[in-house]
C-alpha cells in the first residue's frame, strides 16, 4: 500500500512517501504569499501587502491566498490519486489550515485520508 504524507501550513507543504522503508520528502512545496504579514505596509526592507482601505476585513487577504494554496495542494493530490500515486493520505498541518484545505479536497480525494493531525 502506498501512502503519502502531506505537511502543511499556508506557506507551503512537504510532500513524504516512503522509500526503501524510510520516509523521505519527494517534493517540497513554496507559497511566500501564504507569509505575508496582515496590514503592514510595503516599503523597502519590509514584507507585507500594500495598505488596503480600512473597511477591508483584516484577514480577507491572508484568508484568500490561504484558500488558493490549499485549492492548489488539493489539485496536486487529487493527480497524485488519478495517478495512482498513493492509496492512502495523511495530513498534519497547522488547525486552520487543515480545516480550508480539508474543504479543499475532492470527495474522493477526502476518501483517501487515513488520518489527519492538526499540529503547527
Amino acid at each position: 500500500m502506498k501512502t503519502w504524507i502531506v505537511i502543511a501550513h499556508r506557506g507551503g507543504a512537504r510532500l513524504v512517501d516512503e522509500h526503501d522503508d524510510k520516509l523521505r520528502v519527494f517534493e517540497n512545496i513554496d507559497f511566500p504569499e501564504g507569509r505575508l504579514r496582515e496590514g503592514t505596509p510595503s516599503e523597502p526592507g519590509r514584507r507585507g501587502p500594500p495598505s488596503r482601505p480600512s473597511s477591508e476585513p483584516r484577514d480577507s487577504q491572508r484568508s484568500h491566498m490561504t484558500s488558493v494554496f490549499a485549492g492548489q495542494l488539493s489539485d496536486k493530490l487529487q493527480k497524485g490519486r488519478n495517478a495512482g500515486s498513493y492509496d492512502e493520505l495523511f495530513l498534519i498541518a497547522a488547525p486552520r489550515f487543515l480545516g480550508v484545505l480539508r474543504q479543499a479536497l475532492d470527495t474522493t480525494t477526502a476518501t483517501m485520508v487515513r488520518g489527519t493531525l492538526d499540529k503547527d
